[in-house]
C-alpha cells in the first residue's frame, strides 16, 4: 500500500466485522481464512464468502459502525502542549463515553492513522461486549 492510500484493517479487525455483519463492497480481502491479503479487480462484498473476509479502510469500517451501531469515534488534534499529537474517543448515541489515549493511557497518538486504528477496535469491543448482553 503506498502513501496516497488510506489505511486497511487489520486481519483481526477484518474478522470482528464480518462477525457484526459487515458487508459492504471492498478492493481488498483475506482469502482462505488467512492473513493473505489479496487486492480484487472486482469491488464486491467478499464476507459473502465463508473462508474470505473483506478488508475495508479503517475510515470505511467506522462509518458502517456509526450507521449501524449509532456509535461514533473521533480523532482531533491533542492539546497546545503536545504539538502533532492525537486524541481519540467515542460516543455512543450522541452520549460522550470514553476517552481513548494510546492503548496503555499515557501518552497520545503520533499519527491519525494509529488514532483511528484504536478507536476502531474500541467500538468493536463495546460492541462486542453490548452483544453479549443480549
Amino acid at each position: 500500500m503506498n502513501s496516497q492510500q488510506l489505511q486497511l484493517v487489520t486481519y483481526e479487525q477484518a474478522k470482528r466485522l464480518k462477525e457484526l455483519g459487515f458487508d459492504w463492497k471492498t478492493d481488498y480481502r483475506f482469502t482462505n481464512g488467512h492473513e493473505n491479503l489479496l487486492h480484487n479487480l472486482s469491488f464486491n462484498n467478499h464476507n459473502s464468502d465463508r473462508l474470505d473476509i473483506s478488508v475495508p479502510t479503517v475510515p470505511l469500517a467506522l462509518i458502517f459502525i456509526e450507521s449501524k451501531f449509532s456509535m461514533f469515534g473521533y480523532v482531533q488534534p491533542d492539546f497546545p502542549n503536545q504539538v502533532n499529537k492525537r486524541i481519540a474517543g467515542i460516543t455512543f448515541k450522541t452520549e460522550w463515553i470514553k476517552f481513548i489515549d494510546s492503548g496503555k493511557y499515557n501518552e497520545a497518538f503520533d499519527t491519525t492513522e494509529e488514532a483511528q486504528s484504536a478507536v476502531l477496535d474500541e467500538l468493536l469491543t463495546l460492541i462486542e461486549k453490548e452483544n453479549e448482553n443480549i
